[in-house]
């Protein structure tokens, strides 16, 4: 457990420390940018996909139609979102 929190927190520091080094500051900025977009959008996500598991879980196990409906209508909405 503590080496892989080791290793997301290195992880996670790295990458914009060699990136700000051999690129420099405005290449640092727009990943951080792009970053922050990336976790907004993740938030966004998160909730829609956590809600439709068990439902889609649920009818598959009794109607595949209509999860096979769900299942698309909602990865299309995901693919948007994303």
């Amino acid at each position: 457990m503590f080496f892989s929190v080791v290793w997301a927190n290195l992880y996670a520091s790295v990458i914009p420390m060699i990136l700000g080094t051999v690129s420099g500051t405005a290449s640092l900025g727009y990943y951080s940018l792009a970053d922050r977009v990336r976790s907004a959008m993740l938030q966004l996500i998160h909730p829609i996909t956590h809600v439709l598991f068990p439902r889609i879980c649920f009818l598959f196990s009794n109607d595949v139609r209509e999860a096979d409906k769900l299942l698309k209508e909602s990865g299309f909405l995901i693919l948007l979102l994303s």
